[in-house]
């Protein structure tokens, strides 16, 4: 959103709250309260018209995944859907490098929460449905099965001779989109797991999509 009116992120603070809700969407895609504009709900909504909207999500979705608690969230998916550790481990992706972080000062935060109050309503009734789930789970199961987890995770990076690098690298040749986030470059490509593992996010989805095609196609002819 900087780049329409050209101002830095930490120039926000400095900015009318007016101001800042006016500005368009960058490519009619990226704005204010994302993650309500991504579930398709319009981002200006009325206090009921959005307790509305987070009610019908709610009824919606047995399961809403938090990113600051992935381990936990994929433990619960995996019980939802009768699957193995194997089954949810993954290999972080789009998450800027700890070197290149922005430190956003206390007055720029305050900025953004209000810009984006409706993502910042939606996000803690979730957050506090996610924290009854894992209670409910039991804490010290889950502790148990996020450590299983973490440490399965570990191996197949080891397993799969992993090593982190620019997610722009040379040596890529499925590249991230960006140089700032890490991608993964394995020595084992042979293995599907470990080159499903270290592909990019585009790429895997690709691969996910044309693989669902191929089943549905071969479920159709045998079908006919």
């Amino acid at each position: 959103m900087g780049e329409t009116i050209g101002i830095e992120l930490s120039q926000y603070s400095i900015q009318s709250i007016k101001r800042l809700e006016s500005l368009p969407r960058l490519g009619g895609k990226f704005g204010k309260n994302q993650m309500l504009f991504d579930y398709g709900y319009p981002d200006n909504m009325s206090v009921p018209e959005l307790r509305a909207a987070i009610d019908s999500l709610d009824k919606r979705f047995d399961l809403v995944m938090v990113s600051e608690f992935m381990d936990e969230s994929l433990v619960l998916l995996r019980h939802l859907l009768c699957w193995s550790l194997h089954d949810v481990v993954y290999f972080t992706k789009n998450a800027r490098r700890e070197e290149v972080k922005p430190t956003l000062h206390p007055e720029v935060l305050s900025a953004l929460r209000e810009l984006n109050s409706a993502d910042v309503i939606l996000y803690d009734h979730f957050l506090a449905k996610h924290r009854r789930a894992v209670e409910d789970f039991g804490v010290k199961r889950m502790a148990d099965e996020v450590s299983a987890l973490r440490g399965l995770r570990d191996e197949y990076f080891q397993d799969c001779g992993t090593h982190e690098v620019k997610g722009r690298d040379s040596s890529l040749q499925f590249k991230e989109y960006s140089g700032l986030v890490s991608a993964y470059v394995s020595s084992n490509n042979s293995n599907q797991n470990c080159l499903l593992l270290t592909l990019p996010e585009l790429h895997l989805l690709a691969t996910l999509k044309s693989r669902q095609r191929e089943s549905l196609l071969k479920l159709n002819g045998s079908s006919s």
